[in-house]
């Protein structure tokens, strides 16, 4: 016959089993479909990381570094890891480790990578390359945003005065025109390294 203690520790292995979400629970919705959605219901990023995903569960951080840095990953756990990713092909098998590492730390945490769950391995082409004057690539920007019809992702280092700074800010201005007098919502997302008022 067990004893009670045996039991009680077979019970709390049980629960934090049960505990552990699976990958496959978490929200293949990401934060910006939310947000496109029409009608918008949900007007803000926060409020749709709140709608979409659960808050991290640190009772849970042991279990990941086990997962991580002892359990042996299986070849099940491997293709499961495979079958998440949207790759263009299966990755190698050391890749895939890696990968299954990182949904481990989802599984407590879904905004451990700083980004929708969905999105991390994702792979994918972007076929433009445009080797020109800089008024010409500016305009060629201009057009691009002017035209975008849900979002717009723009990456820079500085942002300071001048003709290309002037070009981008009307496009952004023309296109909130266009998209108000369609009743739809456009997001632009700005990523820049040096964020300082100076050059804002």
């Amino acid at each position: 016959m067990p004893s009670r203690g045996g039991s009680i520790a077979s019970l709390e292995t049980l629960k934090y089993d049960q505990d552990y979400p699976p990958i496959e629970s978490l929200s293949q919705e990401t934060v910006t479909s939310v947000l496109a959605k029409e009608p918008s219901v949900i007007d803000n990023p926060r409020d749709a990381v709140r709608s979409l995903f659960s808050k991290p569960l640190h009772h849970l951080r042991p279990r990941i570094n086990h997962e991580t840095l002892e359990h042996e990953i299986t070849p099940e756990e491997l293709d499961a890891a495979a079958q998440y990713g949207r790759f263009m092909e299966r990755p190698s098998d050391l890749f895939l480790k890696l990968f299954h590492n990182v949904l481990c730390t989802l599984r407590r945490d879904p905004l451990a990578g700083r980004v929708s769950p969905s999105l991390i391995g994702t792979t994918g082409v972007i076929p433009l390359s445009i080797i020109s004057t800089i008024s010409d690539i500016l305009q060629h920007y201009y057009h691009c945003i002017i035209n975008a019809e849900k979002e717009i992702l723009l990456a820079t280092n500085y942002w300071e005065k001048g003709e290309s700074v002037n070009i981008i800010g009307k496009a952004l201005r023309d296109l909130s025109k266009r998209a108000g007098n369609d009743n739809r919502y456009i997001i632009v997302k700005l990523i820049i390294d040096h964020p300082t008022k100076e050059n804002l």
